[in-house]
């Protein structure tokens, strides 16, 4: 989890091999680091001397879980106000994957995974006016803000496979900690190790498990945080997703009923103008809506509330 406060930060320097890790991680942070300090032909010594750096003060492992596939709805909520109360409980409720702040019509937007939704708006939001998005899919970004490498990598198919009570202790001690040793896994959840990989693949096969990554302080960057809302028409839907794709600065992209919301997290706001002037030539029919992070901003991407509950069900 991560909770980041927009207030100017000192930025963080990164020289090429950094750069160069974060690269590889974001495409798999499981790697073995043997295999990545070979990629990177460098030493096991200074490959560990920089991920406790990276570690310490930039990222955060992650497990990408692709929720729908298992049965926990998704929603976004917009909102243009709230009290300091609510958005204290709502900052504290394990069931919000993301909470941002912004600036314009919306002042505050909610990332939710809750089995009712309309229970989670009575008890927290009673009070308030939400807009509620249902997300149908969220498809893992190839964010590559230093430009290094091939982007995109291929979106997986969705293959439909039974899980048990196993399968999901392995999701829930892989929320908790993404890059525990195959011991450490087996260690936590009773299981032996050669189950723990066997199901680990099955599961990455049948994009439950949609990527190991890691999240990023992007301010310690000096990058900027957008949220940007696409309504599109049937026809142009996989070109305009294909699009965002391999834009280097687009992050994970929600798929709703009338077409796209994602985050845009570049440099400057010149990449974010020529990103809008693509889209509207390209797409003249798209109906686009940009809203920029204002001040908190807090991820939780893998809440293990709702993985605690799907255990508790099986």
């Amino acid at each position: 989890m991560a909770l980041v406060s927009i207030s100017p930060q000192k930025p963080l320097k990164l020289d090429l091999y950094d750069k160069k890790i974060l690269y590889y991680l974001s495409r798999n942070s499981r790697m073995p680091m043997k295999q990545l300090a070979k990629r990177l032909r460098v030493s096991p010594q200074r490959l560990h001397y920089k991920l406790q750096r990276l570690t310490k003060e930039l990222i955060d492992p992650l497990i990408l879980i692709n929720y729908q596939a298992i049965g926990i709805k998704m929603h976004l909520l917009f909102l243009p106000s709230l009290s300091e109360e609510t958005k204290q409980k709502l900052m504290d409720d394990p069931s919000v994957a993301f909470f941002m702040q912004a600036v314009g019509k919306y002042q505050y937007i909610l990332n939710v995974l809750h089995q009712n939704i309309d229970e989670f708006c009575k008890d927290l939001l009673s009070e308030h006016h939400a807009e509620i998005v249902e997300v149908i899919r969220q498809i893992p970004d190839s964010y590559n803000p230093f430009l290094i490498g091939k982007i995109p990598e291929a979106i997986k198919k969705d293959k439909k496979i039974q899980l048990d009570k196993k399968d999901f202790r392995i999701l829930l001690q892989l929320s908790k900690n993404p890059i525990d040793s195959l011991s450490k896994l087996s260690e936590a959840t009773g299981i032996d190790r050669q189950t723990i990989k066997a199901r680990v693949q099955r599961m990455e096969d049948a994009n439950i498990i949609q990527k190991f990554r890691y999240s990023m302080n992007i301010f310690k960057l000096g990058f900027l945080i957008y949220f940007v809302r696409l309504d599109v028409t049937p026809t142009s839907r996989e070109k305009i997703l294909n699009d965002l794709r391999n834009d280097n600065y687009s992050g994970m992209v929600f798929a709703t009923h009338t077409g796209f919301v994602f985050f845009y997290l570049p440099p400057s706001h010149k990449e974010l103008f020529a990103l809008i002037e693509n889209i509207q030539t390209k797409y003249p029919d798209v109906q686009m809506e940009i809203i920029q992070n204002m001040e908190y901003f807090k991820i939780n991407p893998s809440p293990s509330n709702v993985l605690k509950e799907l255990l508790n069900d099986n």
